[in-house]
């Protein structure tokens, strides 16, 4: 039993696989909606895989239900770590790929993929979703859609990678 009792999940697993990671009470209503469309497995890179039901505590519950949302609008299926892809979705604390303060770390971005030629469509419904915060430039990442809901400002902001 943890000694942290305000946490429903393991939280000194999850402190114990990745020092530092930042952690969320997710409800299990938002697993089971995000589960309709995604899996733990498809959203966590291999080595996080071990943590089972756990490693849902490693996202942003605003995050799951966005991307969760986005996909039921868009009505055909999304990827996020697929064809040997593996930290388009949560990337651990001490991760080389990416930047070293990237929303992906604390669990509060996906990069999302429809099909080559429907990534600009993706991105343009993306871009006025209510929720996302912060969307990567479409000419800078044309092959998938990076969302975040990291901050607390108004609108969504367009970046660059």
């Amino acid at each position: 039993m943890s000694e942290y009792p305000e946490y429903d999940y393991d939280y000194e697993r999850i402190q114990s696989a990745f020092p530092g990671a930042h952690t969320y009470s997710v409800p299990q209503s938002v697993i089971n909606e995000i589960s309709q469309y995604f899996s733990l497995r498809e959203l966590l890179p291999p080595e996080a895989r071990p943590l089972g039901d756990d490693g849902w505590h490693l996202f942003d519950p605003a995050l799951l239900l966005v991307a969760s949302s986005i996909r039921e609008a868009w009505g055909r299926p999304l990827m996020v770590n697929a064809g040997g892809t593996r930290y388009r979705g949560w990337r651990p604390p001490n991760c080389a790929t990416g930047a070293p303060k990237s929303a992906h770390k604390e669990g509060r971005a996906l990069d999302i993929v429809a099909s080559w030629q429907q990534n600009r469509e993706l991105w343009q419904l993306c871009l006025d979703y209510p929720g996302v915060r912060e969307i990567e430039s479409i000419d800078a990442t044309p092959t998938w859609v990076h969302i975040s809901v990291r901050g607390d400002h108004h609108g969504c902001r367009i970046i660059r990678p």
